[in-house]
This record gives C-alpha cells, sequence and structure tokens, in this order.
C-alpha cells in the first residue's frame, strides 16, 4: 500500500513539474540555455540593477552558443522594455558564430529611477515597440511573469512585397516623411490594380458631379409678370413675361 502510494505521489509530482502555469511559460528562465528564433542556444546568466543617484544600471551577463552543426548564424541583441511602453535596444558590434562558436556577454543599460523595466527580450528587433511572447523573454529576478501574450506575427512570404516587418516599417516611415502613400507590403501587380480601381471611382465620380451639375443648371425657374393690375407666374427653364407683362 506504501509503495502504490508513494507512486501515485511521484507521477503527480512529475506533472505537476512539467505542466507549469501559461504565464511561467512566457518567462524564460535564469541559467538554462533555451534555443532562440535564430537558431543561438543563449543563457542568461545574472541580471542585476545597481543604484545611483539619480539613475539606475541593469547589467545582463550572458552565453550565446551555435549548436548547430552546419549553420553560420548572427549575433543576436537584447531589448530592455520597460513599463511605461517605451524600450532602449542593446548597441555594439555584433558578429557571427560558426558551429560550436560560443561567447560570454554583458550589457548595461542606464536609465532614470522613475521608469520601471518589464522584460529584457532577446531578438525582439531594433524597432520592436512591444515585447513579442514567442521570443525569449526574461524578468527582472523576483518579479511575477506578467507578460500578455503577443497576438500572431504578420506572414510577410508569399505575395507580399516586403519580407519583413522591418522593411515594411522603414517603407511607411519613409512615406510619412514624404507626404506619399505607402503601399508597403503590398505586391507591386495589386497595388497598381488598386490604384487603377481608384482612379476609375473618382472618375466615375466626378462624372456624376458633372451630370448633377448639368441638372441644376436647367432646373426650372419661376418669375412673377404684371399687367396692370393682373399678375401672372411663368415657370420655365428660361421663363419669359407674355407679351404686354413686364417682369416684376
Amino acid at each position: 500500500m506504501k509503495r502504490i502510494l508513494l507512486t501515485l505521489a511521484l507521477v503527480f509530482s512529475t506533472l505537476t513539474f512539467t505542466q507549469p502555469a501559461q504565464s511561467a511559460e512566457l518567462c524564460a528562465p535564469l541559467n538554462v540555455g533555451l534555443v532562440a528564433d535564430d537558431n543561438l542556444t543563449v543563457t542568461m546568466k545574472s541580471i542585476v540593477i545597481t543604484e545611483k543617484t539619480g539613475s539606475n544600471l541593469l547589467t545582463i551577463t550572458y552565453n550565446q552558443l551555435n549548436a548547430t552543426a552546419d549553420k553560420k548564424l548572427d549575433e543576436g541583441s537584447f531589448k530592455l522594455f520597460f513599463a511605461d511602453g517605451s524600450s532602449e535596444p542593446q548597441y555594439g558590434g555584433f558578429n557571427y558564430f560558426f558551429p560550436n562558436d560560443t561567447r560570454d556577454r554583458s550589457h548595461t543599460w542606464e536609465f532614470l529611477k522613475n521608469k520601471e523595466p518589464l522584460v529584457i527580450g532577446y531578438n525582439a528587433g531594433f524597432f520592436a515597440a512591444k515585447y513579442d511572447t514567442s521570443k525569449l523573454n526574461w524578468v527582472l529576478p523576483g518579479k511575477p511573469c506578467n507578460l500578455v501574450p503577443s497576438a500572431p506575427a504578420v506572414d510577410w512570404t508569399g505575395k507580399q512585397r516586403y519580407t519583413s516587418e522591418l522593411d515594411y516599417k522603414l517603407c511607411a516611415s519613409a512615406a510619412e516623411i514624404l507626404g506619399t502613400k505607402p503601399n508597403c507590403g503590398i505586391d507591386p501587380a495589386e497595388a497598381k490594380a488598386a490604384a487603377a480601381a481608384l482612379a476609375a471611382v473618382e472618375r466615375a465620380n466626378a462624372l456624376a458631379k458633372a451630370a448633377q451639375d448639368k441638372v441644376n443648371a436647367i432646373k426650372s425657374q419661376t418669375i412673377t409678370c404684371v399687367k396692370g393690375k393682373v399678375t401672372k407666374k411663368v415657370t420655365a427653364v428660361k421663363p419669359k413675361c407674355p407679351a404686354g407683362y413686364k417682369k416684376k
């Protein structure tokens, strides 16, 4: 009987350990090597905050490893997201990782004390405004994992002209600066067809307006004509008083 109870307890504990809460799955643990979406194995070793007089320093130490057998990988970077919606990327020179290459690195962000660090994201994107829970994210030690699952990423493959969100944002930003309408992410043929359809609609609207203007121009008018004590009203497109009458 004791053996059965012990077995059940072990099974229950195993199930509990291998099925963490959904929120915990969105946050990566320290000192555990995890394969990122760029195929590098990333291990966050420490996250330390150092207080200064009017600012804080947040320093991360980490390891990156190319555990693939035949791939040359770019060195990925981190980005620090704050609770107020702002963020700061990791600056610096980045290299390639050939198979079995590994490096230990550290990076420090400095920020004002009124800013609260929310999450450190890996490979989030230099222009990303929000963390992406489909990628690796770490919260500060002792902080709860309250990350909100991100919406599915846009599929930029196939018919789209641009192949990444960065290309799309660069195009949209340039169009905004130049004051033009962007067609970023749209196939050139589809953009041309859409422009032609819009031009056809605009032409149709112009013709309809011109026709309405003509109708308005030929609307009947009413004038009052008098002859002595007799008064007549004449309605026509170009009304004229009868012979002997004068327009009042």
